[in-house]
């Protein structure tokens, strides 16, 4: 080798000499690069498995505890009010069950803010995303909510008491409907806003709860765990805060009545209406 290298120019010399310098340092890489190999083939054979899951019939819920068990970002800890993302994701979906069981009232409660969400829940789930309607005067306290089972597009909310809502310890129904019937002359009805749907979701909310729900971070991932409660069979049309509700798409309206104060207390939703 010494005569070879000697038989070559100065320059070649060198190089030869720092390229295997180079390779001599590169081995240890190399090993690491093996390892690293590895590790994202066990990541990957694992994401295959869960996704193999969901094309066999596993459910979206299914999905999101075998991604829980890899090593992303949704394992990151989100602090809100002490608890890390999987734990709000839990109490949400046990909530979710919760206010979908028949034996329980179907409230919401209605903030100081005064204020319910309408429009398209898909198109308001991005950070800096907002529902098209605004529903301003509402009466703070509790509310009953209702929808109509022969078409899912006619939503009401009625005002009924003062008072807090706690989705651990929801009262008992009681059967009453939320409010009077569409074809009742007597009641006059006053147009507070529109909105429209593109994704074929729509939703109503309190304000004050769906904040407090969402706030903290990760305001897509939270929304999707309310829009994937029926796929996940943890229950329909109720969520914590609101209503979810599968419509056409097109136009729709938000109609109220208010009482003596001029506070809104009872809302209905349902499709534009031709003439």
């Amino acid at each position: 080798m010494h005569h070879l290298l000697n038989l070559l120019p100065p320059s070649t010399a060198m190089k030869s000499s720092d390229e295997d310098a180079k390779n001599s340092r590169q081995e240890p890489q190399s090993e690491q690069d093996t390892e690293s190999i590895l590790r994202s083939s066990k990541v990957t054979t694992a994401l295959t498995a869960s996704q193999s899951q969901t094309m066999a019939g596993g459910t979206r819920e299914e999905v999101e505890d075998a991604e829980y068990a890899q090593p992303s970002e949704a394992q990151e800890v989100v602090k809100e009010e002490g608890q890390s993302l999987p734990q709000w994701r839990e109490k949400t979906r046990r909530w979710i069950r919760n206010v979908n069981s028949e034996e329980v009232d179907k409230v919401v409660e209605v903030g100081d803010d005064e204020t319910l969400l309408a429009g398209d829940v898909e198109l308001a789930k991005g950070d800096d995303d907002e529902f098209e309607l605004y529903i301003t005067g509402a009466k703070p306290g509790i509310w009953r909510m209702s929808h109509s089972a022969s078409s899912e597009s006619h939503v009401q909310f009625i005002w009924v008491r003062e008072g807090t809502v706690d989705y651990d310890e929801l009262p008992p129904s009681n059967g009453d409907t939320a409010g009077p019937a569409d074809d009742d002359d007597a009641v006059e009805w006053e147009e507070i806003g529109a909105f429209s749907i593109d994704s074929g979701v729509a939703g109503l909310f309190s304000q004050s709860v769906f904040n407090s729900l969402t706030r903290g971070g990760k305001r897509q991932y939270k929304i999707e765990v309310l829009l994937n409660a029926r796929m996940n069979r943890l229950g329909y049309p109720y969520v914590p805060g609101g209503i979810i509700i599968g419509v056409d798409d097109g136009g729709y309206v938000v109609e109220g009545i208010r009482d003596g104060d001029g506070k809104i207390v009872l809302i209905r939703l349902h499709e534009t209406r031709e003439g």
